[in-house]
Formats: C-alpha cells, sequence, structure tokens
C-alpha cells in the first residue's frame, strides 16, 4: 500500500488538479495511464479507499465533498465496508445518519440491505446504538399483521429517543364474523371487555405493545415516548378465548408501515 502522503500520488493529482480537472476526473486520467502501462503512476483501484481519499482530500480539499468520495470509490469497485471506512476516517463530522445515505446514494450503493449497511457503519465505528439509531431511520418497514394471531414481532427495535410512526396502508379484518370488515380503528361499536388485547378500546382496532407497554395504534400512531424495546402488533381481540372462539373465527389481515425519524 503506498504511503497516505506518498509524493508521486500527490503529485500525481496536484498536476491533474492544475490541468483543470475534477476529483473525479483526475482518478480516472490516473487509471487511464496506468492501463498504458504509464511508468511510475500508482493505481487508484489498489492503492486502498482510505489512502485515496486521504490523497484526494490533501490535493482538492474542502471541494471533495464525502458523497463525492464515495462516488468516486464505488466506481473504482470498492466495497460498501472500505468506503465506511474511508469516509468515517477522513470525514470526521459524519455522523452514522450522514454516512448511511451517502452509502445508500443511488450513485452508490442504493440496494445495500439493512444488514449490510448496518455491518459496514459499525465496523467503521460507530457504536451498535449509532447504528441502530440511523438504520430505523434510513430503513421504513412494512409488516402484515394477521388477525388470526396474537402478538406479531415487527422487527423493529423502537429506542425510546427517536419518533416511531406506525401507519396502516392497506387491507382490512374482523374479529367476529358478525361483526364485518374493519381497518386498523376497528368497530366503535364494539368497546372490548377485561381479558381482550386492550381493554376499553374498540375491537378489531391495530394494537402495539413495546416492552410490555401497551397502546392503541388504530390507523395511525407514534410509539409512546420513552417507550423502547421490541415493537409488536395484534388484533384487538379475545386472545384467550374467555368470551368465545378467540382468534379462531377472526379473518384478514392488515398492511402496515413503520418509520422513524429522529
Amino acid at each position: 500500500m503506498a504511503n497516505p502522503l506518498d509524493p508521486s500520488l500527490i503529485a500525481a493529482l496536484q498536476t491533474q488538479k492544475q490541468q483543470g480537472a475534477t476529483p473525479q476526473q483526475a482518478v480516472l486520467n490516473l487509471e487511464l495511464a496506468c492501463a498504458g502501462h504509464a511508468a511510475g503512476v500508482i493505481n487508484p483501484r489498489t492503492i486502498g479507499a482510505e489512502v485515496l481519499t486521504l490523497a484526494l482530500r490533501e490535493v482538492y480539499g474542502e471541494e471533495l465533498t464525502a458523497l463525492a468520495a464515495a462516488i468516486i470509490l464505488h466506481n473504482l469497485g470498492y466495497p460498501v465496508d472500505d468506503i465506511a471506512v474511508a469516509l468515517k476516517v477522513n470525514y470526521s463530522g459524519l455522523s452514522a445518519l450522514d454516512l448511511g445515505g451517502i452509502l445508500l446514494n443511488p450513485n452508490v450503493y442504493p440496494q445495500t440491505g439493512r444488514p449490510e449497511l448496518s455491518h459496514a457503519l459499525t465496523g467503521a465505528g460507530f457504536s451498535p446504538d449509532e447504528t441502530l439509531l440511523a438504520a430505523n431511520i434510513l430503513y421504513p418497514v412494512q409488516v402484515t399483521v394477521l388477525a388470526t394471531q396474537p402478538w406479531q414481532s415487527t422487527g423493529v427495535q423502537v429506542t425510546g429517543t427517536q419518533t416511531t410512526s406506525i401507519n396502516y396502508v392497506s387491507g382490512n379484518w374482523y374479529a367476529s364474523p358478525g361483526t364485518g370488515n374493519c381497518t386498523g380503528t376497528g368497530d366503535p361499536r364494539l368497546i372490548a371487555k377485561p381479558g381482550y388485547t386492550l381493554p376499553g378500546a374498540p375491537e378489531g382496532a391495530l394494537v402495539g405493545r413495546i416492552g410490555g407497554r401497551v397502546f392503541l395504534v388504530g390507523n395511525a400512531a407514534s410509539a409512546p415516548q420513552g417507550a423502547a424495546g421490541l415493537l409488536e402488533l395484534c388484533i384487538n381481540d379475545d386472545l384467550d378465548g374467555r368470551y368465545g372462539m378467540g382468534l379462531k373465527d377472526n379473518r384478514g389481515s392488515l398492511l402496515i408501515k413503520i418509520s422513524t425519524s429522529a
């Protein structure tokens, strides 16, 4: 690997800048020179993402934004983990959310899944908590909640420090064949009895639970302030069959979107 301040690399980039080349054009010209077997030219594809970014910053300064650096590194074939480390080292002011947004930019790696992005962020030096906060915002979730099942995990870890919004998208269900279909608002004519998922709320309503704290979602709600833990969802019905068939005679499902903001 070249020294971070390798004189030949810096000189080559300075020459490109003096000739009016942008950072991206400068790197492309170095690539072309390597392909033409020019003597003494360092290949930008092999010196490492961190070193190349450092050299570009040394020559171009603030002209080279973090996003521009990420695009250059992506075009050179560097993987998302390497780009994450290079940006974290060379742009110390980036938060996990900033860096995650750059990595998911349409010109970088927009198809990166949540596990892969989380791995890249923690590998770059962010804490698990910082990574979780960023991933929650960057990856809204859609889940299908079945009327025939008790508490169902959404896979979303609510932090208690962010706003988690839960919104009905489509679908219908019922908690009893005689009441007819409804959405997440449930049937306001029927109020849940003791033993239901959420007594006092409409039967058939969408209900949430975080760390043992149960709350009404309906068609739109935010997680209760300060609640932290796994978000679960369920229809408001007689879970234990105390008053009849319980969940066994239910039908339908709801598609729910869960999004997080700072």
